[in-house]
């Protein structure tokens, strides 16, 4: 027997196979209704189909290698095509010949068979995949599709109708069938038609529902779905202006939000939008669900910091500031490649930005060895560096020598309460004025410097003249109330006091002296903390494990240091000796940390602080918290001082945003160089009367005969005062201890007054 595999392949085609499944859906819903109406009408249409479906079964004949597996599988279908009207005039004559034409007619139906079959074997799997592939198209051509099949639809049933004589009062055949697909209350149009006309208006009505009330209200659902998921997960593009684009998602960036949140709720009172690039976006997510932020619209957004694809979807060219954290977790890289993260952020934004006339300030962690290729690329000159190591560095010093000073900073640089502000000299009363008139006229505010376009001088002479271009710095309570001060300038020098001994400030009596600091642990802001102490007259013991040590080798090659006198103690805390010893800064010891992941940085600090507190309970001891969220914690250790790290850099890199010179003036202010946080107790001065302790005549005597000036109070057991000349803030309980007479501060004995001066 002749076998044909292209005439099965021909029948096994999807196209071929919806053909013959429609044309036996039609033959036999044709001949249900020449049985019902019990008529003729149908017989020439119903046997041109005959013939074709017996060409097809003799084709089929060729698909099968034997007649016996052929037979098998399409008996029925023979059965149900056989010429059964050449035997009517033999029916006709038994006495139930009409019975037996019937039920001769309807065995057309067991053609049926050969539908589910093709359904099994062909087109059930060829049309999911089809659907499936049709899923995965975009809503445009899904539409497109939808359109030529309805167009199809309404051109196929309006032939039909035209074949079968349906008419609606001279209505369009092509108008009706397209109504029906639309609206399911026209099938009343038929009601009283013929059979064949019902089941056709009813079919074609059936699957504008399909269509209209399924398919399509589920593609827009579906699409909109979608669209609200990739929403959700942060995917999508960003159409904003002048907004804050903080390009990872660190313990910094979570501080940052607290920041700018309040910077908006103390001085400008509107909202701020702020977007978010991570690839850990459901962090994102959990954070600001759990933190409500009045003034700031968050945008998040999915995807790698790095990338310039990325960043052209978050309009980095439209943004105010940019703020690039380093996200990614460098533990498994070598040290010399950490922050690998960041330089290629700066460098994707870079490319992202070169066709643009105006560039946003980029602001970049400047922690690692290879920052250098930025800041060193003149054609990035808009990528402005923050060393959060070096600030640590300089906080932790500060701190050990004094511990106000974390107070101190924090106050200075949080929008909370009293901090810096520029104001413009320009069309105001103050242009011609020496800055020592303007620092005993300015109400409620302290002048500490001007910027003019030699940059910014915290050291300025008291008869230095004010220009027009000049920016005032002021620590005032907000802009608008500087603002208000400069139009309020009323002249009044205070007394001068005679002062005739030499007054040692804290910073100079500690640096005289050789101190000897114990440091616990080894990390990545070892050099720059080594650096600082060496400002300071220190000598250095460093103790650690072996890992730390190789460790800490690593760092100190990299990035080198300025201190000579400092070695390491590989031993155990608990056998650790700190005789002698001024103080200990415990760091997070990133050693010990990689052996033990499970635990936290802040834990492995907790242990070792008190076991340095056992051993030495009175020892001057300073630490560095990693998570903000544990700072109520160690605040509950009062044998020991610590510092948020994160949350002053944050406030710092806030008010940059602000004032882009406080950055590099919150470095100056925390060394040992330039302008910087001194102290000094009101008894060290031997005032000759001590029951006129009034702080505006010590202010103008520290003034005019050291240039110090004074900026704030520390009072024992009362939180620091910053900016003592505004009298109004006394009416906070915190500050109840203390009393002012004719808008003036009395000062105690035992009072230690902070001041800004030059080294």
């Amino acid at each position: 027997m002749y076998y044909s595999p292209s005439l099965k392949r021909f029948f096994l085609t999807p196209a071929v196979a919806l053909s013959v499944a429609i044309s036996i859906l039609v033959y036999i819903a044709v001949a249900i209704v020449a049985v019902v109406d019990n008529t003729t009408a149908y017989d020439a249409f119903l046997t041109g189909l005959t013939i074709i479906f017996w060409i097809e079964l003799s084709l089929r004949i060729f698909t099968f290698h034997s007649l016996k597996k052929y037979f098998q599988t399409f008996w029925l279908d023979i059965l149900a095509v056989f010429p059964w009207a050449a035997a009517l005039p033999f029916f006709q004559t038994l006495p139930y010949g009409n019975e037996f034409l019937i039920a001769l007619r309807l065995v057309r139906i067991l053609r049926i068979r050969s539908v589910i079959a093709l359904w099994k074997t062909t087109l059930h799997h060829r049309l999911q995949y089809l659907l499936k592939k049709q899923i995965e198209q975009s809503l445009f051509r899904q539409f497109s599709l939808l359109l030529c099949l309805i167009v199809m639809l309404t051109i196929c049933f309006g032939l039909l109708f035209q074949s079968i004589g349906f008419t609606s009062d001279g209505t369009s055949v092509f108008y009706m069938a397209f109504m029906s697909l639309l609206d399911p209350g026209t099938s009343f149009e038929v009601a009283h038609s013929n059979l064949i006309t019902q089941i056709a208006f009813n079919t074609l009505v059936l699957i504008g529902i399909v269509i209209f009330n399924g398919i399509v209200i589920g593609l827009v659902v579906s699409k909109v779905e979608e669209y609200l998921s990739k929403v959700k997960q942060g995917y999508g593009d960003v159409v904003e202006q002048d907004h804050t684009l903080i390009l990872g998602w660190t313990p910094l960036s979570e501080q940052l939000l607290f920041e700018i949140n309040n910077f908006a709720e103390y001085e400008t009172c509107k909202k701020n939008t702020v977007v978010i690039v991570s690839e850990h976006i459901k962090n994102v997510t959990d954070h600001l669900h759990k933190h409500s932020y009045k003034y700031i619209d968050a945008i998040k957004r999915k995807g790698k910091i790095f990338s310039t694809e990325t960043l052209n979807l978050v309009d980095l060219q439209q943004a105010k500031h940019v703020i690039i954290c380093d996200e990614v977790n460098g533990d498994k890289l070598p040290i010399e490649y950490s922050g690998a993260s960041v330089i290629k952020s700066c460098l994707a934004a870079q490319y992202c930005l070169q066709n643009e006339s105006t560039a946003p300030p980029c602001y970049f962690e400047h922690n690692f060895a290879h920052s250098k290729l930025i800041t060193t690329n003149k054609s990035m000159s808009n990528f402005v560096p923050f060393n959060s190591n070096k600030y640590s560095a300089l906080l932790l010093t500060s701190m050990l020598f004094h511990k106000a000073y974390y107070d101190v900073v924090s106050e200075l640089f949080d929008f909370a309460d009293d901090e810096f502000h520029f104001i413009p000299a320009t069309e105001t009363a103050l242009i011609g004025k020496t800055f020592e008139e303007v620092l005993y006229s300015l109400p409620a505010c302290v002048p500490v410097g001007i910027s003019s376009a030699n940059g910014l001088n915290t050291s300025v002479p008291s008869d230095y003249i004010i220009r027009n271009n000049d920016q005032l710095l002021c620590i005032a309570e907000s802009s608008e109330a500087l603002n208000m001060a400069i139009h309020q300038l009323a002249p009044s020098i205070p007394d001068k006091l005679n002062i005739t001994r030499d007054i040692q400030t804290k910073n100079n009596s500690l640096k005289k002296l050789k101190q000897k600091i114990v440091i616990v642990g080894v990390n990545s802001r070892l050099p720059k903390l080594l650096d600082e102490l060496a400002l300071w007259n220190t000598d250095i013991t460093i103790i650690t494990s072996k890992e730390g040590r190789e460790l800490a080798n690593k760092y100190l090659e990299l990035f080198g240091t300025s201190h000579t006198s400092y070695e390491f103690a590989i031993q155990n805390l608990s056998d650790a000796s700190f005789t002698e010893c001024y103080g200990t800064i415990i760091l997070t010891d990133e050693a010990y940390i990689k052996q033990h992941p499970s635990c936290s940085p802040d834990t492995d600090t907790l242990f070792k602080l008190l076991q340095v507190l056992s051993t030495v309970p009175n020892n001057h001891t300073i630490l560095e918290v990693q998570d903000a969220e544990q700072e109520e914690l160690f605040s509950t250790i009062k044998e020991a001082n610590y510092i948020v790290s994160t949350k002053l850099l944050a406030k710092i890199l806030n008010i940059s945003l602000v004032y882009p010179e406080m950055l590099s003036f919150f470095e100056e202010l925390m060394s040992l160089s330039g302008t910087t946080i001194d102290f000094v107790t009101v008894n060290s001065l031997q005032l000759p009367d001590k029951q006129k302790l009034r702080l505006r005549s010590i202010h103008r005597t520290l003034y005019t005969r050291h240039g110090w000036n004074v900026i704030g109070v520390n009072r024992k057991d009362t939180p620091i005062l910053i900016n003592p000349f505004r009298i109004q803030q006394l009416s906070d309980p915190r500050y109840s201890t203390f009393q002012a007479c004719d808008n003036d501060i009395i000062l105690l004995p035992d009072d230690e007054l902070i001041f800004l001066c030059s080294h």
